[in-house]
């Protein structure tokens, strides 16, 4: 079986990522200050254009956030992720359960 197509075509790594990624509690920042939230969580619908169209992304604990905030002074920064088709997503929500962190 092709692992590709079960991956939404963005490949297995990917998506093996974003599922140890959806067990890690997210670390984000609001007017400087850090904001601590469950990971895959707060949906956000985004316009990604002629093309793509609108797709849900959720909220992820990423290094770039870390690094934005700390080096780049970016007050309010976050990251979000999201797959087309995005029933590979909601496969990540159950990974941020404590049962299901212990198993990743």
């Amino acid at each position: 079986m092709n692992k590709g197509l079960l991956a939404g075509g963005v490949g297995p790594t990917i998506m093996e990522t974003s599922y140890l990624l959806a067990g890690t509690p997210v670390i984000a920042y609001a007017d400087g200050k850090q904001v601590n939230a469950k990971p895959v969580s707060q949906p956000l619908t985004v316009d990604f254009g002629k093309g793509l169209g609108r797709k849900t992304v959720w909220l992820y604990n990423l290094p770039e956030v870390e690094s934005a905030f700390k080096y780049m002074k970016v007050p309010n920064v976050s990251a979000r992720f999201g797959t087309d088709p995005g029933e590979q997503s909601a496969l990540c929500i159950p990974c941020q359960f404590r049962c299901w962190r212990k198993m990743l």
